[in-house]
């Protein structure tokens, strides 16, 4: 008890020294030492007392509205010349628009509020139990219980829970996005706290960081019976997860309302105009400008008019100079023309007021929300398989859409599918696996080779498609390596992360991961012989098969796990085998793996590393195994330090950097065991879309965290890359560079890299410049050039030029920053309206940083989907977001001002004036007043009323009708030829359709006879919006070619095969006025590009 007090003095003495950067609390006690947040929290915008002054100064940011306010209160003096009803009206109505749209969604925000606030939960009260409370009720310190399916009220420190190891399993897509199950363990101390008795004697202590936004750290420890214990990330329950697969749990809470990590993350995503508002502005300005110089010329010419002609406005009545229509009278006063020309310049200002059009903004919103409806609506961007339609998370960037002119893509989960097949692997030094990837099926496709019979798909498991009789039904174990063999499963089985799920059949396991390769290892490791069938929270529990049928049950215990990051590229797990060996199993990315293994021990290294190559060729994703005998002793010395440094109360960075050090050093010396590779498929369309995309004049940059060998396969299959194209490979694998790193001299590294560099970039600007024919280019970096480029101004530059020449750009091995990065220097220092796409949380920044950021909802979860612009389910939908609703959107904003509707209002204006004054001239003059037959007695009998009003109709649409006319004559839309060639009734010369859609004088389409006397248009020229038709010639005509009424399926070509040799062996075009032989046409109709728009705006 003594020394239980001592710890609990220590550590109040502490908290007073420092309770600035700690946080202190006492669980199952009053928490008085501290003023914590209350647990309700509120997302609303406004409040009932700062809706009117803020909301009035949200609207005032606009330059217009503030050019309007002023608009309007000119017209309240007295020297207005109009109605201030009719400038007054139209400005509270705009305003009152928007600031209503504000209330409804800041009234949902409010009612979502206070549902979440209301909802209940259980919180123990002492000498009561467990009591029905709301979540608004909670206060730190309070223990809850939380059952099946229900979500944390707080952030929790996980206490104990209905599973007897004390695990339990959470949902974080509301978090992060991810879909998979995490798993969390409690701590063996607490675990036994599962009732009444236990919970009222409970008094506790927790230390920790300050509330932040990192969901994926925590650093803190509990302080109960006179023991110091260690807190992870594991043992935290936050707010906005879901319990899963569990009974119940029991917490304690840490952080309450604004404090928890979900409300500290929940931030407005940046601010995003489109290119087409920020011209509008500089419209605006312009106009106001003019207005201005339009306002002073007149009020100019006013005041000299006024001093030298008088005599000629004397029924101005400028004598009455006092009361209140001085201001007024002092506006025509001859005696003081320079006062009376200022006071006619504002009057001027609200006379040519309408100049700057009010209902400017209000009209593009309406028109944006309705065109982010129909985007909603598109069912051909629906994905049936998930039920996931595209969805506009904005309609502020809609017609940004048809200006992208580069796309930056993620590869895993975006182009490709992210499900996940161990396909080969290199165990020994020798390489396992038959089977042909998709993009080895590519390259067999382009040479004419035909597959043989054991390279033909087959059924297998699911996240197992290794194929190699020399493994299968344990044949290893009859191998010479079956001991390194058994060691390459064994890294498998437990290296991981993986939670085991089972029915009352252990043989019946589900294994849920935070990443579908993780579970495929595993899988492939049970098809192998070696069995995880359970697992608890120190141990993992393994049966062994043999070739005769039977099998061994053996127990690994988990001593310590040293996580995978984007910045470590490698995770580890240290065990002890049944043996009471200590062994350290590492897994990851074969260079970070390689940088480690002992130099004594240099078996298998070459072979492993040429088996890594090939499965790099093949497109496929590789991880290198290896592992470490540890020695009792030395281990247990790392160990005391490995917990040290984690019950160091310091800031999270602080700890991960000590944490790291550590890591790297028990890393070390490591055996290799062998390689894995990993097939993921590309995505259904991707190679259609892309090529769709860049024949629209759209740049295509693929940011992947794959070696560049996988890259570079992985673009010929996605036709990124074509076999024409002439490739600038920028790449850091020079023997200076190599030696530099080797001996560790930073400052002489550098120098080499900025070097090898500059010249690799230097060399590929020279090659740009040197090619005589038109030809297609590539940049192809590795990600440690790439980090050098992003450091060095010269190199960004340099670097930029060099890639905005480039069809394609292909950056390897880049970490979630280095994507940011490449994205913010191309929309900034390229100027370049870009779009990013991706799939997973590392794929955020960059979504962020681009003009336009497009989410796929997919494996990876929801988090690239809620920091995006645009979601949708396939990156195919990406070209009809594009090249259809991206064409229309941005056509239709720019023609906004210029409709029928405006045009019509021009004559119609004028029309329903006139018919104003007949009808009102007609009725009694007590009614009519003035107006008493106006139009009859005096404006009818006068020719030059019919002269002015037609001459200027006339002059208002002239412009527009000219400017129409011009740009349909020379430059068309692409949907208007559609209709012009629809108009046509399908008899047309056909020779003169397809000129038109290239805007060119002869046949340069790449047209080519595939059959005898079939002319066939293949998917590359799709993009003109051709719709699908088959044209028969009539017999004693070669240049009238008709469609016909029928389309039979034995007339439909092969386009895609057509399209892969369209550039080799059809190369010779027609470019000629010969159609001799040729008796009818097959257009695409597999285009997914189709019904009229499809050329890129």
């Amino acid at each position: 008890m003594i020394k239980m007090f001592h710890v609990f003095q220590n550590l109040f003495e502490y908290q007073e020294k420092s309770m600035i950067d700690h946080w202190i609390v006492h669980i199952n006690e009053k928490n008085d030492r501290q003023k914590y947040s209350s647990n309700k929290i509120s997302t609303k915008k406004y409040r009932w007392y700062s809706f009117l002054p803020k909301g009035l100064f949200e609207q005032f940011r606009r330059v217009a509205n503030f050019y309007f306010a002023f608009h309007a209160a000119l017209s309240l003096t007295p020297i207005t010349p109009v109605n201030p009803s009719t400038t007054i009206i139209p400005l509270v109505f705009v305003i009152g628009i928007s600031m209503a749209k504000e209330a409804v969604e800041d009234f949902r925000r409010g009612k979502l509020d206070k549902k979440v606030n209301n909802d209940f939960v259980l919180l123990w009260k002492q000498n009561e139990g467990f009591e029905i409370r709301r979540w608004k009720d909670i206060k730190v310190g309070d223990i809850v219980k939380v059952n099946r399916d229900d979500f944390f009220p707080a952030d929790l420190l996980f206490l104990s829970s209905s599973d007897s190891d004390g695990l339990c399993y959470v949902e974080t897509m509301n978090l992060d996005g991810e879909t998979n199950l995490k798993l969390r363990r409690c701590l063996e101390e607490t675990r036994n706290l599962a009732d009444s008795p236990t919970f009222r004697d409970f008094n506790a202590v927790v230390e920790c960081e300050l509330p932040n936004p990192s969901i994926y750290t925590f650093v803190g420890r509990l302080l109960w019976q006179d023991r110091i214990l260690n807190l992870s990330p594991t043992q935290v329950l936050l707010r906005g997860s879901k319990l899963r697969n569990t009974s119940h749990v029991y917490g304690a809470v840490l952080f309450t309302g604004q404090d928890t990590k979900i409300m500290k993350n929940s931030t407005d995503p940046p601010s995003k105009r489109s290119t087409m508002e920020r011209r509008l502005d500089k419209v605006i300005i312009f106009q106001l400008l003019l207005l201005i110089i339009l306002s002073l010329v007149s009020s100019c010419a006013f005041s000299i008019n006024l001093g030298k002609n008088f005599k000629d406005y004397i029924y101005l009545r400028p004598d009455d100079t006092h009361g209140k229509n001085s201001i007024a009278s002092a506006q025509f006063d001859k005696d003081n023309v320079y006062v009376a020309g200022v006071l006619q310049f504002f009057t001027c200002l609200v006379l040519y007021g309408y100049f700057v059009p009010i209902s400017l903004y209000v009209s593009m919103e309406i028109v944006k929300t309705v065109q982010a409806i129909f985007l909603n609506m598109d069912v051909e961007m629906y994905y049936e398989e998930n039920d996931k339609p595209a969805s506009a998370r904005t309609s502020n960037l809609n017609e940004e859409l048809g200006e992208v002119s580069i796309i930056l893509s993620d590869k895993t989960g975006t182009l490709t599918r992210n499900e996940m097949e161990f396909f080969k692997c290199s165990i020994a030094g020798v390489s396992y696996g038959t089977g042909v990837t998709e993009v080895e099926k590519f390259v067999l496709e382009k040479t004419a080779t035909e597959l043989s019979s054991n390279e033909i798909e087959c059924s297998h498991p699911k996240g197992y498609n290794l194929r190699d009789n020399r493994l299968e039904n344990l044949r290893w174990q009859e191998d010479q390596h079956k001991d390194v063999v058994q060691r390459f499963l064994e890294i498998l089985a437990l290296c991981h992360t993986i939670v085991v799920e089972f029915d009352s059949n252990e043989d019946n396991v589900k294994y849920v991961g935070e990443s579908p390769d993780e579970a495929s290892f595993v899988v492939a490791a049970k098809m192998l012989g070696f069995f995880l069938y359970k697992r608890s929270a120190s141990s993992m529990f393994i049966r062994f098969y043999q070739s005769t049928g039977s099998y061994y049950e053996y127990e690994y215990e988990v001593l310590n796990t040293i996580d995978f990051s984007s910045a470590r590229k490698r995770m580890s797990v240290i065990v002890r085998d049944p043996g009471g060996q200590i062994l350290l199993l590492c897994k990851g990315a074969d260079n970070v793996i390689f940088e480690r293994l002992s130099s004594e021990v240099e078996e298998w290294r070459y072979m492993t590393l040429e088996h890594l190559k090939e499965y790099g060729e093949a497109g496929l994703r590789t991880l290198a195994l290896a592992y470490k005998k540890l020695d009792e002793e030395s281990y247990l010395e790392w160990e005391k330090r490995w917990i040290r440094a984690k019950q160091d109360i310091i800031n999270s960075d602080e700890q991960s950097q000590s944490l790291e050090e550590l890591a790297e050093e028990i890393e070390r010396n490591l055996i290799l065991v062998g390689a894995t590779a990993i097939e993921d498929k590309l995505q259904a369309g991707v190679p259609q879309a892309i090529q769709n995309l860049a024949s629209a004049g759209i740049k295509i940059w693929v940011l992947t965290g794959d070696k560049m060998e996988t890259a570079i396969n992985i673009g010929y299959a996605c036709r990124i890359l074509q076999n024409n194209m002439r490739k600038h490979i920028i790449r850091l694998e020079d023997n200076g560079f190599l030696q530099a790193e080797a001996l560790k001299e930073k400052k002489n590294l550098n120098e080499i890299c900025t070097i090898l560099v500059s010249e690799q970039i230097q060399a590929g600007k020279v090659a740009l410049g040197g090619q005589k024919e038109e030809t297609s280019n590539a940049v192809i970096i590795d990600g440690k050039a790439l980090g050098f480029v992003l450091s060095d101004e010269n190199l960004k530059k340099m670097f930029l030029t060099l890639s905005l020449q480039c069809d394609s750009v292909i950056c390897c091995r880049v970490s979630p920053k280095q994507k940011a990065l490449v994205t913010e220097l191309v929309r900034k220092d390229g100027n370049k309206i870009c779009l990013s796409i991706g799939d997973g949380a590392n794929d955020v920044g960059m979504i962020q940083k681009a003009n336009i950021g497009v989410g796929i909802s997919g494996v990876e979860g929801q988090q690239a989907t809620m920091a995006a612009d645009f979601s949708m389910a396939q990156f195919r939908f990406l070209e009809r977001l594009l090249l259809v609703h991206g064409a229309w959107c941005y056509t239709r904003i720019s023609f906004l001002f210029w409709t029928w509707i405006h045009l019509v209002a021009i004559w119609g204006e004028i029309l329903i004036w006139l018919i104003f004054l007949v009808s009102t001239g007609q009725l009694p003059i007590k009614l009519s007043g003035q107006l008493q037959r106006l139009f009859v007695s005096i404006m009818a009998p006068t020719p030059s009323f019919y002269i002015i009003a037609l001459m200027g109709t006339t002059l208002a649409l002239l412009p527009s009708f000219a400017f129409i006319s011009f740009f349909r004559n020379f430059y068309p839309e692409d949907y208007q030829i559609v209709q012009e060639i629809e108009r046509k009734d399908g008899s047309c010369s056909f020779q003169k359709s397809v000129s038109m859609f290239g805007g060119k004088n002869s046949f340069d389409l790449g047209l080519e006879l595939t059959q005898p006397n079939i002319l066939t248009i293949p998917p590359s020229d799709a993009k003109y919006g051709i719709s699908s038709r088959k044209f028969h010639a009539p017999e004693n005509s070669n240049s009238e070619i008709y469609p016909s009424t029928s389309l039979d399926s034995k007339d439909l070509t092969d386009f895609q095969q057509l399209h892969s040799t369209h550039n080799n062996s059809f190369a010779k075009t027609r470019r000629d006025n010969s159609w001799n032989g040729v008796s009818k046409v097959i257009i695409n109709k597999d285009s997914s590009v189709s019904n009229g728009i499809s050329s890129h705006a």
